[in-house]
């Protein structure tokens, strides 16, 4: 009964959902703000150029951060009352963040050697690693592990209107693209150097010194989840590269407005997800039965939330694409109506969550890695024979197989949330 669960543990979860949700109202109308910007300032092409090497940086991030977002807020949610603990795991993790971070300015020095890399996109993605130091630093996840979302939200929204602001003022046409990395990264460890000193002060949590064993043993307890992320990486992120590699930086930046309309719309889900996490841990490990209520409350609030983006952004689609760009707009505007098609699929990264909480990271391995195989089969033919259109349906195709393929791995959770009965 959905009674039987602790109400101010029901309250709290619920602030924490609100206060997430202004963070990703915010977060959705940064883009909104600051794509028409980019497209007319830097051009369809121009926008291209700066999306590859976005997409570039997506993979550094990935490796950064490990899988740590999620496998380190369950950390420190089961460790919420030892600060001596909380202060080791802190410490660890941030380590082990920097020598991941080490790792990924290699690569860049290696591919700045690759005569086929263009020496201006080199430049813009070495200064995209400021973007990616600055989220090494911010403790979002221990921020979700204490269940503190209001001061992710301060420090987020606050990180992200500033970048927006300085952008306007400095970026005045493509030769400036070169700022946009500086800026963000700059704001951003400004904000994540503010935070570390607030969870010091507030919480007694700080960094210490901890052995070179014990970084590699947090990276080994994240092992499976990291490579969960950098399979989902190589049928999105490296999608996009490669539509660069086939075709034109012109396509690339039409499938990359369409794209990032539609992952800004696939993040207002996440605060279900993230608000529910901590949460959800606690009660899988208390073992009091109360762990199966507990998901059937954020599954609902979950498929609602995907029913009602889905229309509204069915709705919407003709009005958020000429606001954005003057021009290729039909193309646009097909692509985006198949990337709506996907979010009716996107319970499947609910269901991830559920497999880490369960201690099943390499069941989600499994899965992942399966969907990133089916991508890598499809997405060649369909960017050669119909380029960004074909890599949108081959997008489509592979979230489905993602959906179909969580939904057996949670088999036991989904009958429970939908009350289908299994004789045995």
């Amino acid at each position: 009964m959905l009674c039987n669960l602790n109400k101010e543990e029901i309250n709290k979860v619920l602030g924490n959902l609100v206060s997430l949700l202004f963070l990703q109202v915010g977060n959705y109308i940064v883009p909104l703000l600051l794509m028409p910007y980019l497209i007319h300032t830097l051009g369809v092409k121009g926008f291209g150029v700066f999306s590859v090497s976005l997409a570039f940086i997506m993979f550094f991030k990935a490796i950064t951060s490990y899988g740590f977002d999620l496998t380190g807020s369950k950390s420190i949610s089961e460790c919420h009352s030892d600060k001596g603990k909380q202060s080791t795991i802190l410490s660890r993790i941030i380590y082990a963040k920097i020598l991941l971070f080490i790792l990924c300015a290699l690569i860049v020095l290696i591919i700045s050697f690759f005569p086929s890399y263009d020496s201006h996109d080199i430049k813009l993605t070495s200064l995209f690693l400021f973007v990616v130091l600055a989220d090494i630093l911010f403790p979002s996840w221990f921020f979700h592990g204490i269940q503190d979302m209001k001061k992710i939200t301060f420090f987020k929204l606050s990180s992200r209107f500033l970048y927006v602001v300085l952008v306007f003022i400095f970026l005045k046409d493509i030769e400036g693209l070169y700022l946009i990395p500086v800026i963000e990264g700059g704001v951003g460890l400004f904000f994540s150097t503010v935070a570390l000193y607030v969870i010091k002060i507030k919480h007694g949590v700080k960094l210490e010194f901890v052995t070179f064993e014990s970084v590699v043993s947090e990276l080994e307890k994240s092992w499976y989840v990291f490579l969960s992320r950098m399979s989902v990486l190589f049928y999105t992120s490296f999608n996009i590269i490669l539509l660069g590699v086939m075709t034109s930086p012109t396509v690339v930046g039409i499938y990359s407005i369409a794209e990032k309309i539609y992952m800004a719309l696939r993040e207002i889900l996440n605060p279900v997800t993230q608000a529910a996490f901590p949460y959800l841990v606690r009660k899988y490990n208390e073992k009091n039965g109360e762990y199966n209520q507990a998901i059937k409350i954020t599954s609902v609030f979950f498929i609602g939330a995907i029913i009602t983006l889905s229309l509204l952004a069915m709705t919407f689609s003709d009005y958020f694409i000429s606001y954005l760009v003057d021009e290729k707009e039909t193309e646009v505007l097909e692509l985006f109506r198949i990337f709506n098609l996907t979010l009716i699929f996107s319970f499947g990264g609910y269901l991830s969550s559920l497999l880490i909480i369960e201690s099943k990271t390499k069941k989600l391995y499994s899965v992942t890695f399966f969907t990133m195989l089916v991508n890598l089969v499809f997405v060649f033919p369909a960017i050669f024979y119909f380029q960004a259109v074909g890599l949108a349906y081959c997008f489509l195709m592979v979230q489905v197989v993602h959906f179909l393929l969580q939904m057996n791995a949670n088999i036991n959770n989904v009958r429970m949330v939908f009350k289908i009965n299994h004789e045995k």
